[in-house]
């Protein structure tokens, strides 16, 4: 396959090379693979060469940032890896219409930093920036203003994508590829709609001993448009970085109606809880799972965690949870509950091969027509979330 790709784009960006293909077996999950070989393609042209030639050849491809996938999603097995990092332009920004059109493989940081040097933004933000657009639409991700502005795929006004014959679709339904990880086709480009910078004015600290009355008042702020942001701790995360004794929630407003309004403290506030994993980690909670559940079994799911002393935190204003584990044993479990609680569980990082075996009826449904319409010979990223074929 590497002389075939090749004759497609330069030599020196197609490796088979074993330091190469070490470095692509595996993502941030730490789930492992091994690659057929890995390329790098600088445009849609090349990307749509290589899928041609891969249907003609019956090898699969798996589409690849930066390879911060948490879940297994970009683990080739015996598969092309098409790293997309060089398709990072940013091709043009209509100021009127508040929308910007980049590659699929720009990053979040160079999209930030280009369009706060224009006096706008892009309401999405995580712990760190280092992630591509299509990363983040592939599993959806939601991030810190996620309460406020929805995940990433409410975000992206149009993209176009390559299907499994290297046909070009130009599409504003972000339903279709949106959630499904690189297995329906591969994005090329998006446009995304842009804000005016947002940052948060004011915030408030809301502790209590009872869960059932934290999640009432976030059931309330939820309905605040002027809510940013909206972040749970359970008692021992909320111990660990001295905000009281009980539960917490962190509320970031627009405006200011929050009690603490010193740019400083909040700055404090927000760096701490973002710095929160790092913490966990020294004291061997090193495994981040993720979990989606409706507000009112909110209260079950932070039970479950409290009874395995297993330290929670999360987007609560999406029902998102993000427990930390400190042994791999419990992770099946977790998810067994996540499902059996009518909870989602891809929670925040999407399902890759890690999830697949909790995955639900929905979301293989969903698959199997994209796959049926788009792929139908299964070239793109099989074996995750669901086997087909």
């Amino acid at each position: 396959m590497k002389a075939v790709l090749e004759g497609i784009m330069t030599p020196s960006y197609v490796s088979d090379e074993d330091v190469d293909l070490q470095a692509y077996g595996f993502d941030a999950s730490g789930l492992r693979g091994v690659p057929k070989c890995v390329a790098w393609p600088g445009d849609a042209e090349q990307v749509r060469r290589t899928i041609v030639r891969a249907s003609q050849s019956k090898i699969s491809l798996v589409p690849r940032g930066f390879g911060t996938n948490l879940v297994g999603g970009t683990v080739a097995q015996n598969a092309v890896v098409l790293d997309l990092t060089r398709m990072g332009r940013i091709l043009r920004l209509d100021r009127r219409n508040a929308l910007v059109t980049v590659e699929a493989g720009c990053s979040l940081h160079k999209l930030q930093r280009f369009l706060g040097r224009q006096g706008m933004a892009l309401p999405f933000e995580t712990v760190h920036e280092h992630h591509t657009v299509g990363g983040l639409m592939g599993v959806n991700q939601c991030g810190f203003l996620s309460v406020a502005f929805g995940r990433f795929s409410e975000l992206v006004h149009e993209y176009e994508f390559l299907d499994g014959t290297g046909k070009l679709h130009v599409t504003k339904d972000v339903g279709l590829l949106g959630g499904l990880e690189g297995c329906g086709g591969v994005v090329v480009q998006m446009t995304l709609k842009v804000h005016k910078p947002v940052r948060v004015l004011s915030m408030d600290v809301v502790v209590s001993r009872q869960l059932h009355e934290v999640v009432a008042r976030v059931e309330e702020l939820r309905k605040v448009p002027e809510v940013l942001r909206l972040e749970f701790l359970d008692s021992f995360s909320a111990d660990i970085l001295g905000l009281g004794e009980g539960y917490v929630v962190l509320v970031g407003y627009e405006d200011e109606r929050g009690r603490i309004r010193d740019e400083g403290h909040i700055a404090k506030y927000w760096e701490d809880y973002q710095g929160l994993d790092g913490v966990l980690s020294r004291k061997g909670f090193v495994l981040r799972e993720d979990g989606e559940f409706p507000l009112g079994r909110m209260y079950d799911a932070v039970a479950w965690c409290e009874e395995r002393k297993i330290p929670v935190r999360g987007h609560v204003g999406l029902g998102v949870l993000l427990p930390m584990f400190g042994e791999r044993s419990l992770q099946a479990e977790w998810y067994r509950f996540v499902r059996d609680c009518g909870g989602d569980v891809r929670g925040a990082y999407g399902i890759g091969l890690k999830k697949k075996p909790f995955v639900g009826r929905e979301v293989k449904e969903r698959l199997k027509d994209v796959k049926e319409r788009f792929d139908y010979h299964n070239v793109f990223n099989p074996g995750k979330i669901m086997e087909y074929r």
